[in-house]
């Protein structure tokens, strides 16, 4: 009987049991990206990677904290323990990179600090290098590369980002 009665409690619970295709899950993963054009890997390492870990290493429940450095970028991806608030832990990244904010270079292209989110996966990314177009000429290609990417099926958002901000 005591049997039958689990068999039903089981059968019941996964039958009113709510689903989803796509469950709304929260990581606790931030992302920050440095953009400081026309600096070497190895400058980039030292002025803003290395600064920039030590401080976000302060922060608790820290798995695991990866730099990717090419010329003049750094992206680290910041990784908590599962089961940590992804809010908190976004909040107190932006809080350690505040912190050593002036101790980095000034004049820095752009600092973006993102909280990872499923619905908001970079699927593709592309990178615009030349060795002899301006700025200007890369940020032209990069709007013309948007437009036509916003307009294939299936592709939720595209976003250009790290061009320097001009000044006359």
């Amino acid at each position: 009987v005591l049997l039958a009665l689990l068999g039903l409690l089981g059968l019941s619970s996964f039958l009113t049991m709510p689903r989803a295709e796509d469950p709304q899950v929260d990581f606790p993963y931030v992302t920050v990206a440095v953009s400081y054009p026309g600096t070497s890997p190895l400058d980039m390492e030292t002025l803003v990677a290395d600064p920039l870990e030590e401080a976000i290493k302060e922060v608790e429940d820290l798995e695991d904290l990866s730099s990717q450095i090419s010329n003049g970028l750094v992206v680290q991806r910041v990784e908590f323990r599962y089961g940590s608030d992804p809010d908190d832990k976004y909040d107190e990244v932006v809080q350690a990179v505040a912190s050593v904010r002036d101790d980095l270079p000034k004049d820095i292209g752009r600092l973006e600090i993102e909280k990872f989110s499923p619905s908001n996966v970079n699927i593709f990314q592309v990178a615009l290098v030349s060795e002899d177009a301006s700025y200007l000429q890369l940020e032209r290609l990069a709007e013309d590369l948007e437009k036509r990417f916003d307009r294939v099926s299936g592709v939720k958002e595209t976003k250009v980002w790290a061009v320097p901000e001009q000044q006359v």
